[in-house]
């Protein structure tokens, strides 16, 4: 594995890569619901397939259990999707919207406030937000929300990821990150070859998780 296949993974995709890189874009402007929809599936995410957290997740939005819904419905349409730990993550999603939902001085009302929370910082101010603030978020969580809602510059330290900046030489590290220091440090590594490859930190992530899977996803 060198740095010319990753170029060629990329040429070989670069028309479906671009077009997930626009979706993610249009995504900033989305709705409050469909931003919680992209939250939640990012935690679904965690130890389960992405396509199986990704139906769960659009079942949920669109059966309206996301604002509504008790655990006990969210946890069975997990269970139906063959999601790990279902009934954590369905609490997870009730302690996120309700934690989401407070009201502030600046917005009293009963409304998701996750777009209002977060704009104005910075990266790395959102991503310790979410890491701290929210449920069932970690740094690999909340960067990929943060990604997949149009923030550049950041990496998604996935199993598949890491395994492939190791085959690269980018790190000595063949697990995932376990802590914030060690996540900001192999993310520099993960930047710096995105840097040398000329490819935005975003498509090298999908091409790079689309050379262990197969395809290029979200």
């Amino acid at each position: 594995m060198n740095e010319e296949d990753v170029l060629e993974a990329y040429q070989d995709r670069k028309e479906v890569i671009e077009e997930r890189l626009e979706e993610f874009e249009e995504l900033s402007n989305a709705s409050e619901e469909r931003k919680l929809q992209e939250l939640a599936f990012v935690i679904f995410s965690s130890q389960t397939e992405a396509r199986k957290a990704w139906s769960a997740s659009k079942e949920i939005y669109r059966d309206g259990l996301l604002l509504e819904g008790d655990g006990g419905k969210i946890e069975k349409v997990l269970e139906s999707h063959e999601v790990s730990y279902s009934e954590e993550k369905a609490g997870y999603i009730r302690e996120v919207r309700e934690r989401l939902m407070q009201p502030t001085l600046e917005n009293p009302s009963r409304e998701l406030k996750l777009s209002s929370v977060l704009e104005g910082k910075d990266l790395e101010d959102s991503r310790k937000w979410m890491v701290e603030s929210l449920p069932g978020v970690g740094m690999k969580s909340a960067s990929h929300f943060l990604r997949n809602t149009g923030t550049d510059r950041v990496a998604i330290l996935s199993g598949h990821v890491v395994s492939l900046l190791y085959e690269l030489g980018e790190t000595g590290e063949t697990e995932p990150p376990a802590g914030r220091q060690e996540y900001l440090e192999m993310e520099r590594c993960f930047l710096s070859l995105s840097d040398t490859l000329e490819l935005e930190p975003g498509a090298l992530d999908l091409v790079l998780w689309s050379m262990r899977t197969g395809e290029v996803f979200r």
